[in-house]
């Protein structure tokens, strides 16, 4: 678990990095939560990204349970943008219609 969170913060520092690669690269995120389609949102713009997650949907404080007749959110039910980045970022999830003021 220890290394799969080192290849998260090394793919993290990447995509914030910007750092200039002569080619695209190809690249692959296991897992689908919130940090990890962050990561993919940054570095789909300049490379190929593969997200793989084991489950039937997004991970993490994203997931939603599911049982029989019934499901449950798992995760975060809202979340608060501290900076203007994120901010912004949400401005363009809310416009793409994946979020919603609450």
């Amino acid at each position: 678990r220890s290394c799969m969170r080192r290849i998260a913060r090394l793919l993290a520092i990447i995509a914030m990095a910007r750092v200039p690669t002569p080619q695209a690269l190809r690249i692959a995120i296991q897992g689908s939560g919130v940090s990890a389609a962050a990561c993919a949102e940054r570095l789909r713009h300049k490379h190929e990204v593969t997200v793989f997650e084991a489950g039937r949907g997004p991970g993490g404080r994203m997931s939603t349970r599911r049982s029989q007749d019934y499901q449950w959110d798992h995760g975060a039910q809202y979340f608060s943008p501290k900076t203007p980045a994120f901010s912004q970022q949400v401005e363009e999830w809310c416009k793409r219609g994946l979020c919603e003021a609450w």
